[in-house]
């Protein structure tokens, strides 16, 4: 091998170690509304944080390497959603719901809204900022506050700390009156027509509380952002999570014409990243803001890198497995190799 191509080869793993994500992630998650068919949306079937959980950034691609020349099993978060697809189809529905659990205690929420939503709010006319409905404390707490008076103090404490208003002080008396409650702010959709949206599709702007009753929405307080607040949510419901797993899924069977238009429709949010090294270099890398985007991210890393996924063919496995792409292998390991050899030597299915 050439000195330019393992250069090549070292480069593009260390590519994939160093993408970026900054959503949020509770530290516990449980399902609810499991025993329960109702027609309100809002009180569905649903994965959520649990109330007294912690709050810390995540990155999934922690658990995500680059190819090796080795089969490999369970090297990223997008190979772990592909078992669920699976059990989607199982006789016993508890085997999915524990297997879902286990992946968002794992890797938290898929990240619904930022894929239904334009994240940037539609503040009324003379706003330029927003009062926070909740806090996140050093430790990791989150907590309720009233938008309306701690919300607003607090909100303008962050404000001060700004290099603009010492520059500027005579905005800081205006803050207070240019800062919207969050009853006053509207989302965009990215799709109008999108049926799960809360005003059954419609064209036009989504009121926050609709939003927020339906993925347990919390504007929390963050002064590096220029509306002063980022999103949270504490819910989706599973109704969204088949949705999602289903077309994700079906990526594996397209052809490869069709994964590449499905993969550049779902990269849209994935965005070029300036990494520094600790050598202080400046490197090439991507970041994405939620778990789903990271997910099609890891699936186009693998394809654009000569990587194969392949269901392992032995009955009754639930793994998917990493290969070359000239790799005949159709089994996910060796073990799942000699348990299909004694079974099509007995005469029974491999």
């Amino acid at each position: 091998m050439g000195m330019s191509q393992a250069w090549h080869i070292k480069r593009r793993a260390r590519l994939t170690q160093s993408t970026q994500t900054s959503y949020w992630r509770a530290s516990e998650y449980r399902l609810v509304g499991l025993d329960e068919y109702l027609d309100d949306y809002d009180e569905a079937p649903a994965v959520e944080a649990v109330p007294s959980a912690r709050w810390y950034k995540h990155n999934p691609f922690s658990s995500y390497r680059s190819k090796s020349k080795k089969r490999s099993v369970g090297v990223g978060a997008h190979m772990q959603f592909l078992k669920l697809e699976n059990l989607l189809h199982e006789e016993e529905s508890d085997l999915l719901d524990t297997a879902l659990l286990v992946f968002v205690q794992a890797h938290g929420l898929l990240g619904i809204f930022e894929e239904d939503y334009l994240t940037y709010p539609v503040l009324p006319e003379g706003k330029f900022s927003i009062a926070p409905e909740a806090v996140i404390d050093e430790g990791g707490g989150l907590r309720r506050i009233d938008p309306a008076t701690e919300g607003k103090k607090l909100a303008l404490q962050a404000q001060e700390q700004d290099p603009f208003f010492e520059t500027f002080p005579e905005f800081k008396e205006l803050q207070h009156e240019m800062m919207a409650l969050p009853d006053e702010v509207r989302f965009t959709p990215k799709i109008p027509d999108n049926s799960f949206l809360p005003n059954g599709g419609s064209v036009g702007l989504v009121h926050w509380n609709a939003i927020k009753e339906q993925f347990g929405g919390l504007l929390v307080l963050d002064g590096s952002l220029f509306p002063g607040v980022h999103v949270i949510c504490t819910r989706e419901p599973l109704i969204r999570w088949s949705q999602m797993l289903a077309a994700f899924s079906y990526l594996r069977d397209m052809t490869m014409e069709e994964q590449a238009n499905a993969l550049n429709g779902s990269l849209v949010d994935a965005s070029p990243f300036v990494h520094v090294t600790e050598d202080r270099n400046l490197e090439r890398s991507y970041q994405c803001h939620n778990l789903l985007t990271a997910m099609y991210l890891m699936f186009y890393l693998d394809l654009t890198g000569g990587s194969t996924i392949k269901k392992c063919q032995s009955s009754g496995c639930p793994e998917y497995f990493r290969t070359g792409a000239q790799s005949e292998s159709i089994y996910c390991s060796k073990r799942c190799a000699s348990r299909a050899a004694t079974r099509r030597g007995r005469g029974l299915t491999p």
